[in-house]
């Protein structure tokens, strides 16, 4: 890739007990750090549609047909008679009979009958020709052209987002596994949730780069609505800027060559380097999008620890329930080796370029409760809040709006940079927030099962996404094992088909 490509910027993130900076510690519950990625976001294709020609018709025409008319004047038969015989002659139509053969005719039918010959003036020597009309042949009707339709080949439909660039993915995912291997981390295998794929391909068109979506969503919440629930964490490479062919970059050679250059960065990159190696993950989810001059890709990586018999959600009346079972060598010896936190973002709502640009990483919200077993017999609990500190990153609604993108490659790099000085400036954020005591619950080899009334978290914070994050509390310190975004009181956006 030629030098200007190498203003690329790297963007990753490490969600829920994985952290973007080395500094920080990747398994403490509180911290759910995220890591931004650099790289170039390339644009789109766009496919012609055409239309379909129209055909003609022909018409034809009919007329009225005169009928001949009763009552016609009988003349005396022998100038009749020659005048039939020379139109005759002349027309070619056979003569007309004279009017003694009528008459003679007539007696005969009719016996007694008396008929009296009229006399008429001598007729001139020589009859006169009845002119004959000129037929003019009517036109014969032509049926009017039909046009060729010109024939426009419809596009390809695109294959589904998980099956998108298929063999560009699975490059990407050998180049991880080589990386795992050498560190002894357990191989990951291609994931089929679509949030990453959705995520580059947005990039690209809107030529932004980061963890947030235009839509507002963070990447677990862009996750959850295409049906994920266990742990997960984002890596994403890509530019703030679409380049242009009149800007003199070196356009894309291969996709293979820039998910070198991709992973090559990442690697570089603590936090992004920690992500691609965490031992704990199973699958991970790629998203890949280029043109002639951009490229954007996203990791999204996951567990494969639990599933689900009744999704977490959180009824009109604020009760949350949930269960399921875990897999894979998780397993609970007791109730306490279970733990369950509520975070809380406001309702997320459209972001401009220009806000996108100053993103670094992204948190889980922030913690508003944690929920605990219920004591039996006389045991109570004499503790009934947490406080904690908990880390922060740009939230791209605290700069205006109408900010400008930017308008070269120089100038996002320049954004991205700024970004990240704020994100190692900013002091953690002391939470203080309730503990609650579930309704039920059971944590037993490898069943679980939660009840808990929020209905005073969810009336103190109101509408917005509530993220339940399950752990293993006595698994290398604490693991978490799932995390799924509930949309509280709104509707979320569409086209993540989960």
């Amino acid at each position: 890739m030629a030098f200007l490509r190498r203003l690329a910027v790297v963007l990753s993130v490490g969600v829920i007990g994985w952290w973007g900076a080395a500094q920080l510690d990747l398994l403490r519950p509180e911290y759910h750090p995220v890591v931004v990625a650099e790289g170039l976001l390339y644009g789109w294709v766009l496919t012609p549609l055409g239309e379909p020609g129209v055909e003609g018709m022909a018409a034809g025409a009919s007329g009225p047909v005169d009928m001949p008319r009763p009552g016609a004047t009988v003349a005396p038969a022998v100038v009749l008679g020659e005048r039939a015989a020379a139109v005759a002659e002349e027309v070619s139509v056979p003569a007309v009979p004279t009017v003694v053969a009528v008459v003679d005719a007539v007696a005969a039918v009719l016996p007694g009958a008396t008929v009296a010959a009229t006399p008429l003036p001598t007729a001139t020597a020589t009859a006169t020709a009845v002119p004959v009309p000129t037929v003019t042949p009517l036109p014969t009707a032509t049926a009017a052209p039909t046009p060729t339709p010109t024939v426009t080949p419809m596009p390809t439909a695109l294959p589904p987002p998980a099956l998108r660039h298929l063999a560009e993915k699975e490059y990407m995912l050998e180049l991880i596994n080589l990386e795992r291997a050498k560190v002894g981390a357990p191989a990951v295998v291609l994931g089929d949730n679509i949030a990453a794929q959705l995520h580059a391909e947005a990039s690209l068109a809107g030529c932004f780069s980061g963890h947030w979506g235009v839509d507002g969503l963070k990447p677990y919440m862009r996750y959850s609505l295409a049906g994920g629930y266990q742990s997960n964490g984002e890596n994403v490479s890509g530019l703030s800027y679409c380049i242009r062919a009149w800007e003199n970059y070196t356009p894309v050679l291969s996709a293979e060559q820039e998910i070198r250059e991709a992973m090559a960065g990442l690697m570089d990159s603590p936090g992004h380097r920690d992500n691609i190696l965490d031992p704990w993950h199973k699958k991970v989810n790629i998203g890949l999008a280029w043109d002639r001059y951009n490229f954007a890709a996203a990791q999204h990586f996951e567990g494969d620890y639990v599933e689900y018999s009744r999704l977490p959600s959180i009824d009109g009346n604020g009760f949350l329930s949930f269960a399921g079972w875990t897999r894979n060598g998780f397993g609970f010896r007791d109730r306490d080796d279970l733990g369950v936190q509520v975070y809380y973002d406001p309702p997320p709502y459209p972001l401009t370029r220009g806000q996108l640009a100053l993103t670094y990483c992204y948190s889980s919200g922030i913690q508003v409760a944690t929920l605990r077993p219920p004591l039996t017999g006389n045991w109570f609990y004499t503790e009934h809040q947490f406080s904690k500190s908990q880390g922060q990153c740009p939230d791209p609604y605290n700069v205006p709006a109408d900010t400008p993108g930017p308008s070269s490659p120089k100038a996002a790099n320049a954004a991205w940079q700024a970004a990240y000085d704020a994100s190692q400036n900013m002091p953690d954020q002391y939470v203080i927030g309730p503990w609650i005591t579930a309704a039920s619950w059971r944590a037993d080899g490898t069943d679980f099962a939660v009840t808990a009334d929020l209905s005073g978290v969810v009336g103190r914070h109101g509408p917005g996404v509530y993220t339940i994050t399950v752990w293993h509390q006595n698994i290398d310190g604490g693991v978490v094992i799932s995390e799924y975004a509930i949309f509280y009181g709104l509707e979320p956006p569409g086209g993540y088909g989960g």
